[in-house]
Parts: structure tokens; C-alpha cells; sequence
């Protein structure tokens, strides 16, 4: 908040300004109150879903409809505007914020209620585009109401998935799609959101498409302003992509995140059809070791009471260090005070926001989430369990502790539900090792590792063994995952002959003289040669042409892929100076490729 007191009558405390708190002159009294009375008869309709429609209300009306209550809130908003929490001291802003969404929200369930009262439409679009400068669409800048503009995009009754995507995280987002569409079999609609060109290219956007029908693209530069937003190759997304997306109720996953089950059962969850805001715990871990984050925090929440879910936080309560588990986050917009929550989510996030006080404070957005809606004053829930740990026995003085490299989060029946970390067994030191876990443990005591490169244990508590259901769901997963090929010379021919995505995944499978799973008995050879199968695409085509010419450095007669990887290790220096190169451009474009299934058989084109 500006410290600057230059333009301010006499009336207005000049003390308010830095203080985090906003004080009212005795002039605005009758006209706050009567404000909280109208507010109150009306308050229980904010907690509905959003009207019939929101109509497109029409600034030109020479005729407006104006209520009391749009008279009324006028000056209180137009204070809003011209004194907004802009620095240079953001840190003290969070709950001033806060307050301010909760009138914002009562005045928006009152304009809900009657949209054609132009005043008070007018004052909530202006006072929230004053404060969420985000929320102007850059394609239609001189759109006079924004934020209902946004709100009518959401489809209404839809449920979906919700992917941030950038190139980076690209190869672990294609694993989290084929675990739900290809393994879990899961409906939902998908929409990967990513922001440009530069951040997702459309060449990897392509190969989500074949993964399975209903799987979309949301450019979130098209829908909110960059300006503030700022986005770069962080968490930052995140919480612009729940807001842009046009379901109406969303399920937001990182792409690292592995589900044991399908994510529709999220929308059951008892705390989430209750509130239409689910979060999950962090681990327990670093007790007393951030008294600069929880300070902030009590002096945020200063002039509210907290939640009776922020009472049974052992993070609030006993001062852990982290609360929230920001890979799956989900949200019902259709409720009001839920989408209002979530626009303090995404002011935390902006740019200058999130660069000065949020991911200094706090790691990154994981926070952001609970804190948004808890300063303003909406219900949420979390799994009742703080993160589990998801790995390997390990025998420790006659006891069994379990270690593992991801968390792992349950669902109200206490079962397996997803996993934080990728399907790679440590994805922060090797980006080629799978592992499919053994057992996991859950409310017990935690031991970091004390580097990256060590496993994080849980001792004294019960080792679970997965269930049968469970380890084939991680196995399916992982056998499906696109794979680096174990030799580097290998890894260079493949990425030659396709990209680093398609190629190992089909490949690596022909090369262990698989079937690959969801192609309906079809299969991809590549080959080598002048003539091909005719049955190349059937199982026994496969077969037929893995016993075809056992010599497979003769390159007049077919060859499979597994023959390939031969020619590949004898000629690497070779392949090195471009020995191999006409080789590959024979194969490449005579496309031994027949029956192929949109799911995960890709053909191999020039």
C-alpha cells in the first residue's frame, strides 16, 4: 500500500495508509450500514451457483435501472479505486485484500440478483478490474464488463481437467495423460493451458491429440492480460489457468502428478461437494523452522477469525513449516465466494505480487490457494491426512521404514489416490529411472533426505504394501511413459528419426518386442527395406516380421526395429558422420505403418 497521503482531505486518517488496514470517515457511517443490513438480507445468495445467466448489460442505456444499493456502494467503491493496494509495501496487503473481496462479494451477489441494475454492476466491474488488473481480456480491451464476460465463458454444469503445460514439463505431462485417459480410462474433458507459442509449441501440442479424444488447448494470453500476470516458467499459471479455463468446476493438476484412481472421484469427496474447494496436505516437516512466514500470516489474519479448517491445521496450530500440496487443487467456480477467493489466489500470483512478498514468504503458489480463500472469509476443505510417502521398505534397527522420492496423497476412505513427483523415480537427479513402488505410510514421522539426490523416509508407522490394483495401475504407467533408450547413440538415432517424445515410447516397446497397449492389435514397425509385411499392422504380422531376415544389416531386405538398434550400436561413428542418414530417410518415408489408433500409436512422418 502507497504510503503517499498527497491529495487526501483532512477527514481520512493518514495513519490508515501502511497499516494494512483500511479506517472509514464518520461521513461514510450511515452509508456503510446501511450497506451491511442490504448486505445481509442478501448475503445466503452468494452461496448459490451463479444466476440463470448473466446478461451482457449495455453501457449505452440511456435509461439505466439504478437501486439503492448501487447508490449506496458507490462511494465505498470509488474509495476502492482511488486508494488500491499498489506497494510499495505489498507484504502488509494480503488481508487488507481480503476484506475488500468480502464486500466485493456481497456486492456481486446482490448485482447476481438483479443484473440490470447498471450502478452497481458498474462499480463491482471497475472496483475488481482496479483490483485483479488481469481479468482484461487483451482481444477485447474495450470490454465494459469484464469480469461477468469471464464468468459467462465458464460452460455451465462442466467438469474438467486442467493441465498447465511449457515445453519443460512437457514429457511429464504426456506420462500424468496417459495415466488418466490410456490406464484409468478416465471421461473427463482435458484442457492443457499454456502461455504462447514460446512456452508450448504447437508440435507438442499436436502429440496430446492422439492421446485420446476430448483433450483441448486454451492459449491463456488470449483470455487474461500478460501485463500483470507476467508469466515465466514457474508456478505462476497455475492459478490464471483455473480462472481462464472454461469449466465451470476444475480439477487443476500439475504435470507431474500420477493418479491410482480416476480423478472424477475428486468431485465426490465430501469436503469439496460441501465447500467447492478441495485441497491437499503438504508434509509435516521443519516444526518451528519458519517464524518469519507464520508471523506474516497471524498479522495478515489480524482482523479476522480464522476458519474452523484453519483451526485443525497442524501448520497454523503447532507451527509446521508448509501446509498445501498445490498438485491437485479443486475448485467449483459456479460458486460466487469461490470464484472471489480465487481472484486474491491469482493477485498473490501476479508478477510483481509473487516477486516481492509470495514465493519469498512462501514456496512458490503451493500456498497461495488456502491462504487466498481463508483471507476471504471462504469455506474450503483438505484431506483429512497431512502428505503420505511412496516408495520401498527399508529395514531400520529391526523396524520397516518407507522411503521414496514422491508424496502421496489419500482419498476420505483413506486409499490411494494420486502422487506428487512423476513416474521417475527421483526426476530431480535421473530423468531416465522409473520405479514402481512397494508400499507407502501415512501419519507418522518424517526424515528428509538431506540432499536431492537422497530418499526421504517415514518412520514408526505402518508400512502399507500397494494393492494389486494399485502397483498395475503404476506398471500400466510406467510401461506406457516415453522412455530415453539406455545407449546415448541410440537416443541421438531415434530423435533423428522422429522427436524425443514419439519415438522412444513406440520404439522402446518394439525394440522389447512388445505390443504396444491400446493400438487394438495393431502394431508400429519401422523398417528398413523394399518391401513391407502385409500384415505389418496385425500382432501376427509383428511376429511374421521379426523372424523376416535375420540378418539385419542387409538393408535390401526387411528389418525390424529391434535389427535397427543393431545397425545403430555397430555404426555409431557412422551415424556420427551421417553414414546412417539414407537409411533412416528410407524408413522414415516408406511409413511401415498400418491400423494406427489415435491413442498412443503415432505414425512416423518426415
Amino acid at each position: 500500500m502507497s504510503n503517499s497521503t498527497e491529495g487526501l482531505s483532512e477527514s481520512w486518517p493518514r495513519a490508515m495508509l501502511g497499516s494494512g488496514r483500511i479506517t472509514m470517515p464518520k461521513k461514510l457511517y450511515p452509508a456503510v450500514l446501511a450497506v451491511v443490513i442490504f448486505s445481509a438480507f442478501f448475503w445466503f445468495h452468494s452461496q448459490r451457483t451463479l444466476p440463470p445467466a448473466i446478461p451482457e448489460l449495455d453501457f449505452h442505456n440511456p435509461n439505466p435501472v439504478l437501486s439503492a444499493a448501487g447508490v449506496i456502494i458507490e462511494p465505498i467503491a470509488k474509495y476502492f479505486i482511488d486508494y488500491p493496494l499498489n506497494g510499495p509495501d505489498f507484504a502488509v496487503a494480503f488481508g487488507e485484500l481480503g476484506q475488500r473481496v468480502q464486500s466485493l462479494t456481497r456486492w456481486a451477489a446482490l448485482s447476481d440478483l438483479d443484473p440490470k441494475d447498471f450502478l452497481l454492476r458498474e462499480s463491482v466491474e471497475n472496483v475488481s478490474l482496479s483490483m485483479f488488473p488481469f481479468l482484461r481480456n487483451p482481444t477485447k480491451p474495450d470490454d465494459p464488463t469484464p469480469v461477468a464476460s469471464l464468468r459467462r465463458s465458464y460452460q455451465r454444469g462442466s467438469r474438467g481437467i486442467v493441465i498447465p503445460v511449457g515445453s519443460k514439463d512437457f514429457r511429464y505431462a504426456y506420462h500424468l495423460v496417459l495415466n488418466i485417459r490410456t490406464v484409468l480410462q478416465s471421461k473427463l474433458p482435458i484442457q492443457v493451458v499454456y502461455a504462447g507459442d514460446d512456452d508450448l509449441p504447437s508440435l507438442m501440442r499436436e502429440k496430446f491429440l492422439v492421446m485420446g479424444e476430448d483433450i483441448n488447448f486454451l492459449n491463456i494470453l488470449q483470455i487474461l492480460d500478460n501485463k500483470s500476470m507476467g508469466l515465466g516458467k514457474d508456478w505462476a499459471i497455475k492459478a490464471f489457468a483455473v480462472l481462464a479455463s472454461t469449466f465451470e468446476q476444475v480439477i487443476l493438476l500439475d504435470a507431474d502428478s500420477i493418479f491410482f484412481k480416476k480423478p472424477e472421484v475428486l468431485f465426490e469427496q465430501t469436503g469439496y461437494k460441501e465447500t467447492g474447494a478441495l485441497f491437499f496436505h503438504d508434509r509435516l516437516l521443519w516444526q518451528h523452522g519458519f517464524q518469519e512466514r507464520h508471523k506474516w500470516w497471524k498479522e495478515q489474519m489480524e482482523h479476522q477469525e480464522p476458519s474452523e479448517t484453519l483451526l485443525k491445521s497442524k501448520v497454523w496450530m503447532d507451527d509446521y513449516a508448509e501446509e498445501a500440496d498445490s498438485g491437485v487443487v479443486v475448485l467449483d467456480k459456479s460458486k460466487l465466494p469461490v470464484f472471489m477467493g480465487l481472484l486474491h489466489v491469482g493477485w498473490q500470483n501476479m508478477k510483481i505480487i509473487r516477486e516481492e512478498v509470495t514465493y519469498k514468504m512462501m514456496y512458490g503458489d503451493k500456498e497461495s490457494w488456502w491462504f487466498g480463500l481463508e483471507l476471504c472469509s471462504v469455506h474450503y476443505a483438505f484431506e483429512k491426512h497431512y502428505g503420505a510417502v511412496l516408495g520401498v521398505l527399508r529395514s531400520n534397527d529391526g523396524k520397516s521404514d518407507v522411503c521414496g522420492f514422491t508424496i502421496a496423497h489419500v482419498d476420505e476412505n483413506d486409499h490411494l489416490l494420486w502422487e506428487n513427483g512423476s513416474l521417475l523415480k527421483n526426476k530431480a537427479v535421473d530423468k531416465t529411472e522409473f520405479q514402481v513402488p512397494t508400499h507407502w505410510m501415512i501419519d507418522a514421522t518424517w526424515e528428509k533426505g538431506a540432499t536431492k539426490a537422497d530418499m526421504s523416509c517415514m518412520k514408526d508407522g505402518l508400512a502399507r504394501e500397494l494393492t494389486p490394483e494399485e502397483s498395475i495401475t503404476i506398471k500400466r504407467s510406467v510401461e506406457g511413459a516415453p522412455t530415453n533408450i539406455a545407449s546415448g547413440t541410440t537416443r541421438h538415432f531415434l530423435y533423428q528419426l522422429s522427436d524425443p517424445i514419439t519415438a522412444p515410447i513406440l520404439l522402446a516397446k518394439i525394440f522389447n518386442n512388445q505390443i504396444i497397449p491400446g493400438c487394438d492389435n495393431a502394431v508400429l514397425i519401422p523398417f528398413i527395406g523394399g518391401r513391407k509385411h502385409p500384415d505389418i499392422g496385425s500382432r501376427a504380422g509383428h511376429e511374421a516380421l521379426a523372424e523376416d531376415g535375420e540378418d539385419g544389416e542387409d538393408v535390401d531386405e526387411p528389418v525390424t526395429s529391434i535389427e535397427v538398434e543393431a545397425i545403430v550400436e555397430k555404426n555409431s561413428v557412422a551415424e556420427e558422420k551421417g553414414g546412417l542418414e539414407p537409411a533412416v530417410t528410407r524408413m522414415v518415408n516408406r511409413k511401415g505403418v498400418s491400423q494406427i489408433s489415435p491413442l498412443l500409436c503415432l505414425q512416423i512422418s518426415n
